[in-house]
Protein backbone atom coordinates (compact mmCIF):
# COMPACT_ATOMS: atom_id res chain seq x y z
CA UNK A 1 0.00 0.00 0.00
CA UNK A 2 1.10 3.16 -1.25
CA UNK A 3 0.30 5.30 2.11
CA UNK A 4 -1.12 8.47 2.92
CA UNK A 5 -0.57 11.93 3.66
CA UNK A 6 -1.43 15.31 5.80
CA UNK A 7 -0.75 18.66 5.31
CA UNK A 8 -1.09 21.94 7.07
CA UNK A 9 0.35 24.80 5.23
CA UNK A 10 0.60 28.77 4.92
CA UNK A 11 2.48 31.83 5.71
CA UNK A 12 3.38 30.54 10.26
CA UNK A 13 5.27 27.60 9.03
CA UNK A 14 7.49 30.17 6.25
CA UNK A 15 10.67 29.83 9.28
CA UNK A 16 9.88 26.87 10.89
CA UNK A 17 6.66 25.08 12.14
CA UNK A 18 5.80 25.98 15.22
CA UNK A 19 5.25 22.85 17.43
CA UNK A 20 1.94 23.96 19.43
CA UNK A 21 0.22 24.45 15.61
CA UNK A 22 1.45 21.14 14.51
CA UNK A 23 0.54 19.03 17.73
CA UNK A 24 -2.94 20.62 17.41
CA UNK A 25 -3.42 19.97 13.86
CA UNK A 26 -2.27 16.32 14.22
CA UNK A 27 -4.17 15.51 17.32
CA UNK A 28 -6.82 16.79 15.73
CA UNK A 29 -6.78 14.32 12.12
CA UNK A 30 -5.77 11.74 14.54
CA UNK A 31 -8.96 12.43 16.37
CA UNK A 32 -11.25 11.96 12.79
CA UNK A 33 -9.37 8.76 11.71
CA UNK A 34 -10.22 7.59 15.55
CA UNK A 35 -13.45 7.71 15.04
CA UNK A 36 -13.62 6.23 11.66
CA UNK A 37 -12.31 3.44 13.71
CA UNK A 38 -14.70 3.73 16.51
CA UNK A 39 -17.48 3.02 14.56
CA UNK A 40 -16.16 0.43 11.96
CA UNK A 41 -15.44 -1.60 15.05
CA UNK A 42 -18.09 -0.87 17.67
CA UNK A 43 -15.89 0.31 20.11
CA UNK A 44 -16.70 3.26 22.47
CA UNK A 45 -13.39 3.89 22.93
CA UNK A 46 -9.89 3.57 21.98
CA UNK A 47 -8.34 2.05 24.78
CA UNK A 48 -4.07 1.57 25.05
CA UNK A 49 -4.84 -2.21 24.18
CA UNK A 50 -7.00 -0.52 20.91
CA UNK A 51 -4.41 1.45 20.15
CA UNK A 52 -1.73 -1.55 19.83
CA UNK A 53 -4.13 -3.03 17.17
CA UNK A 54 -5.05 0.69 15.39
CA UNK A 55 -2.96 3.60 14.88
CA UNK A 56 -1.68 6.02 12.38
CA UNK A 57 2.13 5.80 11.91
CA UNK A 58 3.81 8.49 10.56
CA UNK A 59 6.67 7.57 8.15
CA UNK A 60 8.18 10.55 7.04
CA UNK A 61 7.83 14.55 7.94
CA UNK A 62 8.90 17.01 4.90
CA UNK A 63 9.82 20.86 5.49
CA UNK A 64 8.47 23.51 3.98
CA UNK A 65 4.98 23.44 4.76
CA UNK A 66 4.32 20.60 7.39
CA UNK A 67 3.79 17.52 5.14
CA UNK A 68 3.63 14.07 7.05
CA UNK A 69 3.71 10.67 5.38
CA UNK A 70 1.44 8.21 7.48
CA UNK A 71 0.29 4.89 7.70
CA UNK A 72 -3.09 3.32 8.90
CA UNK A 73 -1.68 0.38 10.70
CA UNK A 74 -4.32 -2.48 11.82
CA UNK A 75 -3.48 -5.32 13.37
CA UNK A 76 -5.11 -8.89 14.79
CA UNK A 77 -8.81 -6.37 13.81
CA UNK A 78 -11.62 -7.59 13.10
CA UNK A 79 -13.95 -5.45 12.33
CA UNK A 80 -17.94 -5.79 12.70
CA UNK A 81 -19.60 -3.85 9.80
CA UNK A 82 -22.32 -5.66 8.19
CA UNK A 83 -21.28 -7.58 5.01
CA UNK A 84 -17.68 -6.55 5.15
CA UNK A 85 -15.55 -9.43 6.02
CA UNK A 86 -12.05 -8.04 5.31
CA UNK A 87 -11.69 -4.27 7.08
CA UNK A 88 -8.54 -2.83 6.60
CA UNK A 89 -6.93 0.40 6.59
CA UNK A 90 -8.11 1.47 2.74
CA UNK A 91 -11.71 0.93 4.42
CA UNK A 92 -10.62 3.16 7.39
CA UNK A 93 -9.39 5.41 4.79
CA UNK A 94 -12.69 5.27 2.30
CA UNK A 95 -15.28 6.01 5.32
CA UNK A 96 -12.58 8.85 6.16
CA UNK A 97 -13.11 10.27 3.22
CA UNK A 98 -16.71 9.84 2.66
CA UNK A 99 -17.34 11.17 6.00
CA UNK A 100 -15.66 14.89 4.83
CA UNK A 101 -17.57 14.77 1.92
CA UNK A 102 -20.85 14.67 3.17
CA UNK A 103 -19.90 17.08 6.23
CA UNK A 104 -18.51 19.63 3.26
CA UNK A 105 -21.93 19.12 1.00
CA UNK A 106 -24.02 19.62 4.37
CA UNK A 107 -22.18 23.02 5.04
CA UNK A 108 -21.84 24.20 2.29
CA UNK A 109 -25.69 23.81 1.83
CA UNK A 110 -26.62 25.48 5.04
CA UNK A 111 -24.19 28.30 4.66
CA UNK A 112 -26.28 28.80 1.35
CA UNK A 113 -29.71 29.10 3.28
CA UNK A 114 -30.51 25.72 2.06
CA UNK A 115 -31.83 23.04 4.92
CA UNK A 116 -30.73 19.05 3.69
CA UNK A 117 -33.28 16.37 3.89
CA UNK A 118 -32.70 13.41 5.66
CA UNK A 119 -34.42 9.79 4.87
CA UNK A 120 -33.26 7.22 6.92
CA UNK A 121 -34.04 3.52 5.79
CA UNK A 122 -33.90 0.12 8.14
CA UNK A 123 -30.04 -0.30 7.91
CA UNK A 124 -29.50 3.19 9.42
CA UNK A 125 -28.41 4.20 5.40
CA UNK A 126 -29.34 8.19 4.49
CA UNK A 127 -30.66 9.72 1.48
CA UNK A 128 -29.85 12.97 1.95
CA UNK A 129 -31.33 15.66 -0.66
CA UNK A 130 -30.08 19.24 -1.10
CA UNK A 131 -32.22 21.14 -3.44
CA UNK A 132 -32.21 18.96 -6.46
CA UNK A 133 -29.51 16.79 -6.08
CA UNK A 134 -29.47 13.19 -3.92
CA UNK A 135 -26.92 11.56 -2.01
CA UNK A 136 -26.78 8.62 -0.78
CA UNK A 137 -24.33 7.66 2.18
CA UNK A 138 -24.24 4.18 4.50
CA UNK A 139 -25.18 4.13 8.18
CA UNK A 140 -21.66 4.30 9.31
CA UNK A 141 -20.90 7.49 7.36
CA UNK A 142 -23.58 9.45 9.04
CA UNK A 143 -22.61 7.82 12.44
CA UNK A 144 -18.66 8.87 11.97
CA UNK A 145 -19.89 12.62 10.52
CA UNK A 146 -21.97 13.38 14.28
CA UNK A 147 -19.04 12.02 16.23
CA UNK A 148 -15.64 14.18 14.31
CA UNK A 149 -17.60 17.12 13.63
CA UNK A 150 -16.10 18.87 16.44
CA UNK A 151 -12.71 17.58 15.15
CA UNK A 152 -12.79 18.86 11.80
CA UNK A 153 -14.48 22.28 13.66
CA UNK A 154 -10.85 22.01 15.53
CA UNK A 155 -8.79 22.01 12.58
CA UNK A 156 -11.08 24.81 11.08
CA UNK A 157 -10.40 26.99 14.29
CA UNK A 158 -6.39 26.53 12.79
CA UNK A 159 -7.16 28.14 9.70
CA UNK A 160 -6.08 31.88 9.51
CA UNK A 161 -5.75 33.84 6.41
CA UNK A 162 -2.75 35.51 7.71
CA UNK A 163 -1.31 32.00 9.10
CA UNK A 164 -2.45 28.71 8.09
CA UNK A 165 -4.58 28.51 4.46
CA UNK A 166 -4.56 24.94 4.43
CA UNK A 167 -5.35 21.74 5.74
CA UNK A 168 -5.12 18.55 3.38
CA UNK A 169 -5.06 14.74 3.49
CA UNK A 170 -5.00 11.47 0.96
CA UNK A 171 -3.31 8.99 -0.54
CA UNK A 172 0.40 9.81 -0.64
CA UNK A 173 0.74 10.04 -4.78
CA UNK A 174 -2.56 11.39 -5.66
CA UNK A 175 -4.43 14.53 -5.13
CA UNK A 176 -6.14 15.36 -1.61
CA UNK A 177 -9.53 13.98 -0.84
CA UNK A 178 -9.62 15.87 2.81
CA UNK A 179 -9.18 19.87 1.76
CA UNK A 180 -9.94 21.78 4.45
CA UNK A 181 -9.70 25.56 3.56
CA UNK A 182 -9.98 29.20 4.89
CA UNK A 183 -13.36 29.54 3.01
CA UNK A 184 -14.95 26.61 5.29
CA UNK A 185 -14.29 28.13 8.30
CA UNK A 186 -17.56 29.47 8.62
CA UNK A 187 -19.39 26.47 6.87
CA UNK A 188 -17.82 23.90 9.35
CA UNK A 189 -18.08 25.92 12.71
CA UNK A 190 -21.52 27.19 12.31
CA UNK A 191 -22.86 23.64 11.52
CA UNK A 192 -24.41 20.54 13.83
CA UNK A 193 -25.28 17.59 11.78
CA UNK A 194 -28.49 15.94 12.64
Amino acid sequence: MEGYKFKIDGSALKDGVPLPLAISALESFQSIVDKTYLISSNKKTITAKEREKFVLKATEFKHGSLLTYFDIAMQGVQLGLPLVSTFGPQNIWDYTKETYSLLRIVCGAVQKGIEPKYEFNNEGDVDLTIGDTHYHYHAPVIQIGKMALSNYQDLAHLLDPKKLNEISAGPRNQENQIYILVKMIDQLLTYQLK
